[in-house]
């Protein structure tokens, strides 16, 4: 909206009534992801997959959500905006899942556009490594791979890319390439 300031005023009422409702009042229902796999967020990730997380770490990704908290508005209360910008939101939906982010002061692991959003929720992948639920080796197996894209194979890259571009459309990032933006997030 460049320099109109009615519409950046607009925006502001906007994003005034938004945090005013809350995301309770907004009555969005969260909805079970697809895979029916909860979220355990990204610090869950760190201990055995540290290079990785370290990847994340560095990566505008692990402060997705401070970029809405320090726009004029804010727009950290904004289901369009946070689809995108933390875990367990259906991208572009504006849809909570079960488990997913529900605000700072009750999921602050979920913040920001964490490893789940790209590799599937992984609660119950966690709690098999940690040994905390019990599963054979093939369940195991299955929950690893369920979680990994596989950028070797060209499906794999197809799903990656189309991954991406669920955030990284055109109205949002109109100047995405995923050979140009892997380099800054490869792990």
């Amino acid at each position: 909206w460049g320099e109109s300031e009615d519409m950046i005023r607009l925006l502001g009422e906007y994003q005034a009534q938004l945090e005013r409702l809350g995301l309770d009042g907004l009555a969005l229902s969260p909805l079970r992801h697809p895979t029916g796999r909860g979220f355990a967020g990204s610090d869950s990730c760190a201990d055995c997959h540290a290079e990785a997380y370290e990847v994340w770490k560095e990566s505008g990704h692990a402060k997705a959500l401070t970029t809405l908290e320090i726009q004029t508005p804010r727009r950290d209360g904004d289901p369009e905006c946070l689809s995108c910008h933390v875990v367990g939101w259906g991208p572009q939906k504006y849809e909570p899942y079960v488990g997913g982010f529900a605000g700072m002061a009750v999921t602050p692991h979920l913040a920001h556009q964490g490893c789940e959003n790209c590799h599937g929720p992984a609660a119950t992948h966690v709690a098999v490594e940690r040994g905390e639920v019990n599963a054979s080796d093939e369940q195991r197996d299955r929950l690893r791979t369920d979680l990994s894209l596989g950028l070797e194979t060209p499906e794999g890259r197809q799903r990656a890319v189309n991954n991406c571009l669920e955030c990284h459309d055109l109205d949002n990032s109109p100047k995405f390439d995923f050979d140009t933006y892997w380099p800054q997030i490869e792990h």
